[in-house]
């Protein structure tokens, strides 16, 4: 599978933004924007599904817009995520939220006369001992994207280069 190479002129770039900064802005935002969604669908494939609620927490900002920059973000609020992505220490994690845990993945007691308490206690255990890998989903979402983000931003400052063209 071949794929186009784009290459900017960032002197034609810097000579439009010049003529009409406003116009190569917006399309320069509609590229940013147009990333954002693609690491947004890529970040949450990659993200754990012990319930939807972390994947479903996953979104982009509205972008800000000051002078000749745009920031645009993609995150979640929820205070978990970050430990999701980036693993943990060795800690005791709270009984409740493993139990909802095991019961959202319907794990099921292996022995005669264990419960879904004992799962969720042995692995209250492992994770004193041993901590949590991080899932990584939003550091390899940019990572196995990022020649097509790229390609996305260098295609949208070529087409605000072409629409000032096309004033003249």
């Amino acid at each position: 599978m071949s794929a186009a190479v784009l290459t900017l002129d960032t002197e034609a770039l810097r000579r439009a933004f010049a003529q009409a900064p406003e116009l190569v802005m917006d399309h320069l935002a509609a590229g940013v924007t147009e990333a954002l969604f693609l690491l947004q669908r890529e970040t949450v494939e990659r993200t754990p599904r012990s319930s939807s609620v972390l994947a479903n927490s996953i979104g982009v900002d509205d972008l800000e817009m000051t002078g000749n920059v745009i920031t645009g973000r993609l995150g979640t609020a929820l205070a978990y995520a970050e430990p999701v992505e980036t693993g943990t220490r060795p800690h005791w994690a709270p009984l409740p939220a493993l139990l909802a845990w095991v019961k959202a993945r319907g794990l099921q007691p292996r022995k005669k006369g264990d419960t879904v308490e004992d799962i969720a206690r042995a692995i209250q255990f492992k994770i004193a001992a041993h901590g949590t890998e991080g899932a990584h989903m939003f550091q390899r979402a940019f990572t196995d994207n990022e020649a097509q983000v790229e390609q996305i931003l260098t295609a949208s400052a070529l087409r605000g280069i072409e629409a000032v063209a096309g004033l003249a």
